[in-house]
Parts: C-alpha cells; structure tokens; sequence
C-alpha cells in the first residue's frame, strides 16, 4: 500500500459517488428520449440506435471506473483493517470516516501533535515509499478514459 492510496481515499470515494450519479444520469436521458416529428421513422431510428449505442459506451466505461475504484477501496480498507487495533483507528476516524486531525485527536484522547506522529510511524512503518516524488493522482480517470469519454459526450 503507498502513502498516496491511502492519503486519496476520500478522493476515491467521491468519485465512486460522482461516476454513480453521471451513470444514473445517463440512464435518465436515454429513457427520456422522444422522436422529433420531422424526422422520417427510419432515420429517426438510425439517429436514436445510433445514440443509444454512444450512451451505451459511456455507461461502460463509467462502469468500468466505478469497479476498478470499489476494488482499490477494498484494498485500502483491507490494509487498514490487518493493522494493530490503535493504528487502524486513527487510519479509520481520518481517512475513511473523514474527521478533522482534531476530532480523531479528541475521539482517540490524544493531542493533535501525539496523533500526527502516530500517523507518521504507521505511515513510514507499514506503507511502501513512493518511487516519484511527485504525488501524481493513482485514482484519478486515465487520459485514455477521459478523452474517449470527450469524444463521446461531444458525439451525442
């Protein structure tokens, strides 16, 4: 597990939310649809199987999304879970139920300053250093999946 997976997973689970409800939207727009009256049954047809295939493919990679986030969260919340008792709470209260370093202090009877070097030591002691200094973002959609979402969404 790397610092970053575990530092991005509130961030993970807002998009998770995010691609649900985009999903769900799409869905509502595809059964919202009606035939223009100008257009011929046939070619009205072709324009709606048309659109419904690009909708399709859409959903598909939100999908697809959605599943490889759900198995990246499950890997974090395994991780947190096979830790010592103390550990995974504070992992738990900060990173998962999303309290300020102040409430999971509070809630753990400790000062802000004793729960930060908590942090520290579960960090530098259970999780691997990243390679790249640079904190890139591991949940974050892929160029591939951004641009042909784009390409799709300007095609409807």
């Amino acid at each position: 597990m790397k610092k970053e997976q575990l530092e991005q997973y509130r961030e993970l689970c807002l998009e998770i939310k995010e691609l649900e409800n985009e999903k769900e939207s799409l869905s509502e727009l595809a059964s919202s649809w009606t035939i223009s009256p100008r257009h011929t049954q046939e070619a009205a047809s072709d324009v709606t199987s048309e659109l419904a295939d690009k909708l399709w493919q859409l959903a598909q990679i939100i999908t697809r999304r959605i599943n490889e986030l759900v198995l990246m969260r499950i890997e974090v919340e395994k991780f947190i879970d096979e830790l010592p008792i103390q550990d995974s709470l504070l992992l738990r209260l900060y990173y998962v139920r999303g309290l300020t370093w102040e409430e999971t202090a509070e809630k753990m009877g400790y000062t802000i300053r004793h729960i930060m070097r908590m942090r520290s030591k579960i960090l530098n002691k259970y999780c691997e250093k990243s390679e790249d200094s640079d904190k890139t973002c591991l949940f974050s959609y892929s160029l591939t999946n951004i641009k042909n979402s784009q390409e799709l969404c300007h095609n409807i």
